[in-house]
């Protein structure tokens, strides 16, 4: 499911000539369906470097962001305690945030 959002947003991000990077660009995002095609492709940039590191963090919020599921779920189909989930979820959290923050300090002139 994520490939196949992301790959969307990039097509139609190909279509459309300039998409503008803000600083805080991801506040408020829950989940794929709250974001635009820029949003969604550097949300996946950043879930990839997390993924690199933390691959565990990477597939829980895989599972909170593009699946939908909750902590109790997650927990679930990964045989983790919904208190693991959680503190994961929020490491993952700010690591996003820091990832993406760079992203869009350097993404401006």
């Amino acid at each position: 499911m994520r490939n196949i959002l992301v790959d969307r947003a990039r097509k139609r991000l190909r279509q459309v000539e300039a998409a503008e990077a803000h600083p805080d660009a991801m506040d408020g995002v829950q989940s794929a369906d709250d974001c635009n095609d820029s949003q969604l492709i550097q949300m996946d940039e950043a879930l990839a470097k997390l993924g690199e590191h933390y691959p565990q963090c990477s597939e829980m919020v895989h599972l909170r962001f593009f699946v939908g599921l909750s902590n109790q779920e997650i927990a679930k189909v990964l045989s983790s305690s919904e208190r693991t989930v959680k503190r994961k979820l929020a490491f993952a959290k700010a690591f996003l945030a820091k990832v993406l923050l760079k992203h869009s300090v350097g993404a401006m002139p």
